[in-house]
């Protein structure tokens, strides 16, 4: 029997390969995992991980998928259709803020000059829950591709049902009358209210803007777009478990996810990582795709086709002439970041002050 200790350094090294996680947070994880699993598990975990499962990309062999209970011990995927239709959403809308990160525009402030299109630093999935970690220069346009609001013209984007509860460090996305949640971790108060001046800043006040955390009911746009959504149990279940394994995509400059049939996704990147090096990790029997499937080489793209299920991924690298600006004209997108930039830059708070010493205060700014 393996030794426990030694396994665990190999489970948390396997799963920091999908998860992009600090030693802090998945080393906890993986003893406590480790302790549930008895000797037989450890065994096959142990064996499953010494294979070469890249001969998977070859069809060389046919290697099936390890067995849920030690699938979930190192990585667990979700299982209700809600958390997965949530955490389908949030992966296309990480996708979409790679784009704003893109623009020119988004050069306002010192802190966000050379960051490129990373969003996520990393991801903590849990059974039933999901953390994330955004990195500083994609607070703003996040909630703006995943919080519902009406433009303009009356159209309503965004996830609809989606609201937010902001704690002290972190913010709780979830779905009313839902048991999905996702929580966005090291954020504070001061950047949520620069990301909602993000959002309003063109548009103006949105009446389904975020009001504190007692929840905008839900609204008649929202309803008719739920009532018209199509379900699409696969699709989701496959983004979900993309979305737990964005480490694979933490360096990516920019991210399309894109649909092209009724069960089959494509997703693309910019720079590193190589199509290869995702496959080869997707196709992993313990931390992979939680499926059998064959994989099929078209030209510079790899498709991976679930046998059971029924879905499709196909894997490439972004062409220069399919990267297309963002769909937003660039007077617009600098008011949005210029209305970030000028919430982020203003004092801290402070208690209320008497009337001598506000007088006393205006008058030294304006000398």
């Amino acid at each position: 029997m393996p030794h426990r200790l030694s396994l665990v350094r190999r489970m948390a090294g396997l799963r920091r390969q999908y998860t992009a996680e600090t030693d802090s947070t998945v080393n906890p994880d993986m003893v406590y995992a480790a302790s549930l699993l008895g000797d037989e598990d450890r065994r096959l975990l142990s064996a499953e991980c010494d294979r070469a499962f890249a001969a998977r990309l070859l069809n060389v062999q046919t290697i099936p998928a390890s067995p849920r209970r030690i699938r979930d011990a190192v990585l667990p995927d979700a299982t209700e259709k809600a958390q997965r239709a949530l955490e389908a959403s949030i992966l296309c809308a990480v996708a979409r803020t790679t784009a704003h990160l893109d623009h020119p525009a988004a050069t306002v402030g010192a802190w966000l000059a050379g960051r490129g299109g990373r969003v996520l630093r990393k991801v903590r999935p849990q059974l039933e829950s999901l953390t994330l970690h955004v990195n500083a220069a994609a607070i703003a346009p996040l909630p703006f591709e995943l919080l519902p609001r009406v433009t303009r013209d009356g159209g309503l984007v965004g996830v609809p049902g989606l609201r937010a509860v902001l704690h002290r460090r972190c913010a709780e996305l979830y779905v009313l009358d839902s048991p999905a949640r996702v929580t966005l971790a090291n954020l504070t108060y001061r950047q949520w209210t620069a990301a909602m001046a993000f959002v309003d800043a063109v548009d103006g006040e949105n009446p389904l803007r975020w009001l504190g955390n007692d929840p905008t009911p839900l609204r008649e746009e929202e309803r008719d777009r739920l009532v018209q959504a199509p379900l699409e149990p696969k699709i989701d279940s496959l983004l979900s478990a993309l979305l737990r394994r964005f480490g694979l995509f933490a360096t990516t400059a920019r991210l399309s996810v894109r649909r092209i049939a009724c069960d089959e996704i494509e997703i693309e990147w910019r720079e590193s990582p190589t199509v290869e090096a995702v496959a080869a990790r997707l196709v992993h029997a313990v931390a992979g795709l939680p499926s059998d499937f064959p994989v099929v080489l078209q030209g510079d793209r790899l498709k991976i086709a679930d046998l059971d299920e029924g879905w499709t991924v196909v894997l490439g690298r972004m062409r220069v002439d399919d990267i297309g600006p963002l769909d937003e004209n660039a007077a617009e997108a600098s008011a949005r970041w210029l209305a970030w930039s000028r919430e982020m830059s203003r004092p801290n708070p402070t208690w209320p002050r008497s009337l001598a010493v506000e007088r006393w205060v205006i008058t030294a700014q304006q000398s």
